[in-house]
């Protein structure tokens, strides 16, 4: 009947306009709209955010020059069955952001996931607070590194107390792996390494974190800390290597420095290479971690030659904590040290009295950064899909559809 024609006629028509509005509304105002790989456009040009389409899209991939058992080469015993890809942690709390942005290491880009402690977020005394940036070991998550660190939980009670921490746990490349080998050039020996450049993926990292996200009026650009277990430990040590400008202490347990110097040539030649500056640094290591005492013990001595140190000592902290400790070292403010405390009978796993005594070290000292020299962040996308414009109108469509609908199958 005319009648039918004319309902049915209206509800095609309302919904040609509500799919005009949804387009319309994933379209922000200043020319951001979500394409089919899930990356932010600004108009039309591919940005470095992602994130705004669904996580299953993500292809994850990206060169990778290592067999799939080179976790096996960092010496992790972490749980495999992760629970994780480059992108995804399906045990991490929502309550945690996650950043993510387009990298070379993998075509559905690299993540990570902030933790800002409540009693930071709500302080109305301006107080800036240090950057923790936490690495998991090869083959394992992000969420292993926020759930057994102790980070969360210091960072909780630091706040507490009147200061804080953001906390910043990234997700390695492929197969959960970092590469800790960075640009160095003594690397002939190693069976399989990621080909891809993970200095260059902290390096951003930090850089949106200091210049480009919603936290960056809380941090203190003057505290960044690196920390990590296993591989994440040998990816702090060369990212502190490689980037000693950006960082201004690290900390990190059951791992060294990939490729240490073993003579003195090598030392000098690094230091010139990567215009190391001074450092503060504290290595935790288990006695019983055979894999990785030796390198961590060289890594020790290679740090406390960087740092100018003329004198060593031993001293007992508990009945099985052992503290190395280099001083006498370059000038600096507060005095410098090159530290390694040796858990007596520890193994190769997580510890969380390696994260105290870390930040107990870390959280003394600065160092200021010209955020010049850190790339450029790119340009954060809208926070949400859909703009304002428009939004309002959809319910109200939805329901005129339906009312037109229920009108023509009445009129049958």
């Amino acid at each position: 009947s005319l009648f039918l024609l004319v309902n049915f006629s209206m509800a095609m028509g309302i919904w040609l306009v509500l799919h005009f509005l949804f387009a319309v509304a994933q379209k922000d105002a200043d020319g951001w709209t979500c394409g089919e790989d899930g990356y932010w456009y600004e108009n039309g040009v591919k940005s470095s955010w992602s994130g705004c389409a669904d996580d299953s899209k993500d292809k994850e991939g990206g060169d990778w020059s290592g067999d799939k058992d080179e976790s096996e080469w960092s010496g992790e015993k972490e749980d495999k069955d992760a629970g994780c890809t480059v992108t995804t942690q399906s045990q991490m709390p929502e309550t945690l952001s996650r950043t993510c942005i387009t990298h070379p290491s993998n075509t559905a880009g690299r993540c990570w996931w902030t933790y800002v402690p409540q009693a930071v977020t709500t302080a109305t005394d301006g107080r800036k607070v240090p950057l923790v940036v936490d690495m998991h070991g090869g083959g394992g998550c992000a969420y292993h590194r926020y759930s057994t660190s102790g980070f969360k939980e210091l960072a909780d009670a630091e706040a507490n107390a009147g200061g804080g921490m953001v906390v910043v746990w990234p997700q390695g490349g492929p197969g959960g792996l970092w590469a800790s080998h960075g640009t160095s050039t003594r690397t002939a020996s190693a069976k399989s390494l990621p080909s891809w450049d993970d200095v260059d993926f902290l390096e951003k990292l930090i850089s949106v974190m200091l210049q480009n996200s919603s936290k960056a009026d809380l941090i203190d650009s003057e505290r960044i800390y690196l920390s990590g277990f296993s591989l994440g430990c040998m990816m702090a040590h060369r990212f502190a290597l490689e980037r000693s400008q950006f960082v201004a202490a690290f900390g990190c347990h059951g791992g060294e420095l990939s490729f240490y110097p073993t003579n003195q040539e090598e030392m000098d030649s690094d230091k010139s290479t990567y215009e190391v500056q001074p450092m503060p640094v504290y290595i935790t290591i288990g006695s019983d971690d055979d894999a990785w005492f030796p390198g961590a013990q060289n890594s020790w001595e290679a740090w406390t030659y960087w740092n100018g140190c003329n004198n060593t000592s031993t001293s007992d902290l508990a009945s099985n904590l052992v503290e190395h400790v280099a001083s006498s070292c370059s000038t600096y403010t507060p005095s410098l040290q090159t530290m390694m405390l040796v858990i007596q009978g520890g193994a190769h796993a997580p510890s969380t009295t390696a994260t105290e005594k870390s930040w107990q070290f870390m959280s003394q000292y600065k160092r200021p950064v010209v955020l010049t020299e850190l790339p450029e962040p790119p340009a954060e996308p809208p926070k949400d899909s859909m703009s304002s414009s428009g939004c309002w109108l959809i319910p109200h469509a939805l329901f005129f559809v339906g009312l037109s609908l229920e009108r023509a199958l009445l009129a049958v």
